[in-house]
C-alpha cells in the first residue's frame, strides 16, 4: 500500500516536472551550477592547502633543542666538535630522543649529529625520520643523485654550494675525519633547513657517531649520541598550545643532561595553521553562500508553482487528498529537482576540476587535484538539503489553502 502511495506522489510529481519546463530547469539548473562551483572551489582549495600545508609545515611546526656549551672551540689547536650554528655544545645518548617523541603535542622527534672539523661540517641524520625531513633536510631537496638510506656506510649527500666550491658531481669521492665518503646525492636545503643549520655533507647518524667514536680528536669532546633533537610539532594548536610543547620539549632535554637547554626555530606556527585554516573556510563559505542562494531562488520558484497551481491544488482536496498529500507532493518535486541537479552538478563539477587547468584557467604547478569522496557527498547533501528547504514553505502553504476558496478561483 505504502508503495502505491508512493509511486502515485512520484507519478504526479513527474507530470508536474514535465509540465512546466521553464520552471523545473531553472530550478535544476540553479542547482547544478552551486554544486558544480562547490564541488570546484572545495577540490582546488584542498589542493591549493595540501601545497601551502607542504610549504608552511617547512618554516612553521618545527624547531630544534640542543644544550650549548660555549662559543669558543674547546679544542688547542683546529676548530673540532659537536656544534650547532656558532655554540660548541653538550652530547646526549639517545633514549632523551625516544621521551620527547612520546611527548603531548609532539608528532615526531628524530637525532641530529653535527661536529666540525677544521672547516669541514657534517650532519648525521636519521633518514627515516619525519623530523629530520622537516628540519634538517628531506628527499625533496636533493638536487641531483639520490637521498640517503639508512644502511648507507660509505655515503655522503653533499650541500649544492659546497659541490660547486669543492667541484664536485654524484659518484665523485671525499676524503673527510678519516674516512672515504662516495657522493650520492647533492642537496640544497630550503628555509626550513635554517634551525638546524646547513652542513657541508650529510650521513646516517650512525656512521657519524661511529666516526666521532675512532676519530682521536674527537674521544675527549663526544661522550654522547647526539647534539641536537628535531622536534616536528603536531599540525594543531595555538599559540599556547606551540609554547607549551616547547617548553615541555625543552624542560626533557635539559632534564636528561642537567644543563640549560635553547631552543631554535620559525615564530610561524600559529599564523601557518590561520592561512591553511582560512583557505578552506573561505571555500566552505563562499559555497554555502551560493547554494543558499540557489535555495532561495527555487524557494521563490516554488512558491509561484503553488499560485499558479491553487486551482488545482483545491480539486485535488476536493477530491479527498489530504494536508499531508499535497504537502509530501510539493516536496517530493521540490527533492526531485534537487537530487537531479546535485547529481548533474557533482558530473560537472568532477569534469571541470580536471578540465581547469588544461584550458588554462588555473595555474595546476606543484597542485595534486583530487575529488575527494567527502566533497562530492557534501555537493550533493548541500542541494538535497537546499531543495527540501525550498520546499517546505511552499508546500505548507499549499497545505493551507481552503478547497472552496481555491475553486472559486476555477
Amino acid at each position: 500500500m505504502i508503495g502505491i502511495v508512493l509511486e502515485m506522489y512520484n507519478y504526479y510529481a513527474i507530470k508536474e516536472i514535465r509540465r512546466r519546463k521553464l520552471r523545473t530547469a531553472a530550478n535544476t539548473m540553479g542547482y547544478i551550477v552551486a554544486v558544480a562551483f562547490m564541488i570546484i572551489m572545495l577540490s582546488l582549495a584542498h589542493a591549493y592547502t595540501l601545497t601551502t600545508t607542504d610549504a608552511l609545515r617547512g618554516i612553521g611546526t618545527h624547531f630544534m633543542v640542543f644544550i650549548p656549551a660555549t662559543t669558543q672551540c674547546p679544542c688547542e689547536f683546529l676548530d673540532v666538535g659537536p656544534i650547532i650554528k656558532e655554540f660548541y655544545t653538550e652530547t646526549f645518548n639517545m633514549n632523551v630522543v625516544e621521551e620527547i617523541k612520546d611527548l603531548p603535542g609532539v608528532e615526531d622527534a628524530a637525532p641530529y649529529l653535527m661536529v666540525i672539523l677544521g672547516n669541514l661540517t657534517i650532519g648525521g641524520i636519521d633518514v627515516d625520520r619525519l623530523a629530520t625531513k622537516t628540519t634538517a633536510v628531506s628527499p625533496e631537496e636533493v638536487v641531483e643523485g639520490r637521498y640517503l638510506e639508512a644502511d648507507d656506510d660509505d655515503a655522503v649527500m653533499i650541500d649544492e654550494v659546497f659541490a660547486d666550491l669543492m667541484k664536485l658531481d654524484v659518484d665523485d669521492t671525499i676524503d673527510a675525519f678519516d674516512y672515504t665518503f662516495k657522493v650520492v646525492g647533492i642537496v640544497n636545503p630550503g628555509i626550513h633547513s635554517r634551525p638546524a643549520g646547513i652542513a657541508h655533507m650529510y650521513a646516517p647518524i650512525r656512521v657519524v657517531q661511529e666516526m666521532t667514536w675512532s676519530y682521536s680528536a674527537f674521544n675527549h669532546l663526544i661522550g654522547g649520541d647526539a647534539n641536537a633533537v628535531l622536534v616536528e610539532i603536531l599540525p594543531e594548536g595555538d599559540v599556547e598550545y606551540i609554547n607549551t610543547v616547547k617548553e615541555s620539549v625543552l624542560e626533557t632535554l635539559e632534564g636528561h643532561v642537567g644543563k640549560k637547554g635553547s631552543i631554535v626555530g620559525y615564530g610561524c606556527g600559529t599564523p601557518a595553521r590561520n592561512v591553511i585554516s582560512l583557505t578552506e573556510e573561505n571555500a566552505w563559505a563562499i559555497s554555502l553562500i551560493l547554494v543558499a542562494s540557489v535555495t532561495l531562488f527555487a524557494l521563490k520558484s516554488q512558491l509561484g508553482s503553488v499560485v499558479e497551481r491553487t486551482t488545482e491544488i483545491g480539486i485535488l482536496k476536493a477530491i479527498g487528498w489530504m494536508d499531508s498529500d499535497i504537502m509530501k507532493q510539493i516536496l517530493i518535486e521540490s527533492v526531485l529537482q534537487g537530487f537531479t541537479g546535485g547529481l548533474i552538478g557533482c558530473c560537472v563539477g568532477y569534469v571541470l576540476t580536471f578540465l581547469m587547468p588544461l584550458l588554462g584557467l588555473i595555474s595546476a604547478e606543484n597542485l595534486i587535484l583530487t575529488v575527494t569522496p567527502l566533497i562530492i557527498i557534501a555537493g550533493l547533501i548541500a542541494a538535497l538539503i537546499g531543495a527540501i528547504v525550498a520546499g517546505i514553505l511552499p508546500a505548507w502553504r499549499a497545505a493551507k489553502l481552503q478547497p472552496a476558496e481555491a475553486l472559486r478561483r476555477f
